[in-house]
């Protein structure tokens, strides 16, 4: 349960540094036994809890609308690949990366909790299995998702979700840390972050194409973040709206894991949420007396 004032020493920041070296390790050891029992659930925000020092931001469908952007970026990578291969692959790209073409939606899958890195290989795989050369396959897909992340950032489709300006600031207010881990790649990250008008409130940014990181679940970026901002974990709070942010939460030990339903995730994709809100925008009242 989050930092309830028992007296209890919390883990020092060198813990937090033996807990980084150790990732690998801890990791493994989450994956062969089983990860923690969901937390007990509290009443936050009330005088015998302590306020998050850090709270660290999933991006797309927690601070984004990640349909508005990804649903047009898988249209029109698919789009580029058919056009230079003449192959009809839109139906079987949807399906690898989980786009529901009934539904028009994003499902909980590769599109929505991998990396660009992760993507690029499912459909290069794709387009071998459809006979395409290996070397062809790589540099088709690399084409295809530069040039759809290009026309995503051209296009401007960045709808937030709340009023992020107003969300970090209260943030700031309460003298929280703000990061952002995102599996997205870092030029598109940080120009989102720029045209919300919150990028000088944000201390750490962490994103799937940077060196030396490790995606989720694993606890590696979190504890990074942790380890960079001087904060303990037990201190720190994860919101996201995919499966791989709360089990990130757990896996890192942090003090909660708290999922939206804003994005990709439902109530029973997030069941291991510590709690559960409608948008991001709830997040100050349900962590902090509201002084604002």
């Amino acid at each position: 349960m989050f930092a309830v004032r028992t007296g209890t020493r919390l883990a020092s920041v060198a813990a937090t540094k033996n807990a980084l070296a150790k990732t690998q390790w801890r990791w493994s050891s989450a994956v062969s036994t089983g990860y923690r029992k969901t937390r007990e659930l509290a009443s936050l925000g009330g005088a015998d809890y302590e306020a998050p020092s850090l709270v660290i931001f999933d991006k797309d469908g927690t601070l984004l609308c990640f349909h508005t952007m990804w649903i047009p970026w898988i249209q029109h990578a698919a789009q580029s690949i058919e056009s230079s291969t003449g192959l009809v692959l839109f139906p079987q790209i949807a399906k690898a990366l989980g786009l529901c073409l009934i539904e028009n939606k994003v499902k909980p899958g590769l599109l929505a909790e991998g990396t660009t890195g992760q993507i690029a290989h499912e459909i290069s795989t794709l387009l071998m299995d459809n006979g395409i050369k290996s070397f062809e396959a790589r540099e088709l897909t690399n084409n295809s998702l530069t040039t759809s992340n290009d026309q995503i950032i051209a296009n401007e489709l960045v709808k937030e979700l709340s009023d992020t300006v107003s969300l970090f600031t209260r943030l700031k207010h309460h003298g929280t840390k703000i990061a952002v881990c995102t599996a997205d790649n870092r030029k598109s990250s940080l120009l989102a972050l720029k045209r919300m008008n919150v990028d000088h409130m944000v201390d750490m940014v962490v994103c799937g194409d940077d060196k030396n990181t490790v995606p989720k679940p694993s606890p590696h970026n979190a504890l990074k973040i942790c380890q960079h901002l001087n904060i303990e974990p037990s201190k720190a709070i994860m919101v996201g709206d995919t499966r791989v942010d709360m089990e990130m939460a757990h896996n890192a030990e942090l003090g909660a894991a708290v999922g939206v339903l804003s994005g990709i995730g439902c109530k029973d994709h997030l069941h291991r949420a510590d709690i559960l809100l409608d948008h991001v925008g709830l997040l100050v009242n349900t962590f902090y007396e509201t002084r604002l």
